[in-house]
């Protein structure tokens, strides 16, 4: 696969029940190997519950802390940040959490502080990519989803951001509904024309 930047990314499965994904190929080999994680890593993964549906764990390595760094609003920030794990957790409704790990407190509020910046800003990108969906209902759809944006929760812990958001079962029946709407819009036309034929 590729990342944003057209570099690969190689992704093998470690185990059973862990998938790596990383931009260094020996990396990928070496986890198919049985290699033992780096320390970075181990430390992240023992910020998570482990009880998730699913889960994940990233270790800001010190490569991606210069690459944030590059970003003069990063520059003071980059050198904090140590780790981001989440998880899903699945049930008659979804539960999903997102931890950003720094080394100190006033490095998460400044964390804090940027996620709830671009909240808005990603209700209206929701609302917009509603409208232009083409699905039947576009207005109801643009409300829930920017009504579970600002159900988005962001709250700080010592060093450690939250973002967390729960869904409930009713959420996921309008958004399920929404999505067959669309689709058999898209193929009301495509039957149409092939029985004209």
């Amino acid at each position: 696969m590729t990342g944003k930047d057209g570099k690969p990314m190689y992704a093998t499965f470690a185990d059973n029940n862990t998938l790596v994904i990383t931009p260094a190929e020996d990396q990928a080999r070496k986890a198919t190997s049985g290699g033992e994680l780096n320390a970075e890593l181990r430390k992240a993964l023992t910020k998570v519950g482990g009880k998730e549906s699913l889960y994940f764990a990233l270790a800001v390595t010190d490569e991606m802390k210069g690459k944030m760094a590059e970003n003069p609003k990063m520059k003071e920030l980059a050198p904090k940040m140590e780790s981001v794990t989440g998880g899903v957790t699945v049930t008659d409704g979804v539960d999903a959490k997102v931890s950003v790990h720094t080394t100190d407190a006033k490095a998460a509020r400044q964390v804090q502080a940027m996620v709830k910046t671009y909240l808005p800003l990603a209700g209206a990108m929701a609302g917009l990519a509603a409208n232009s969906s083409g699905a039947p209902d576009s207005e109801q759809l643009t409300a829930t989803l920017q009504d579970l944006i600002r159900r988005i929760d962001v709250k700080t812990a010592e060093g450690t951001v939250d973002i967390s958001l729960t869904v409930d079962h009713k959420t996921l029946e309008e958004l399920g509904s929404a999505a067959k709407d669309k689709d058999a819009k898209d193929k009301a036309p495509k039957e149409k024309g092939s029985k004209d034929r």
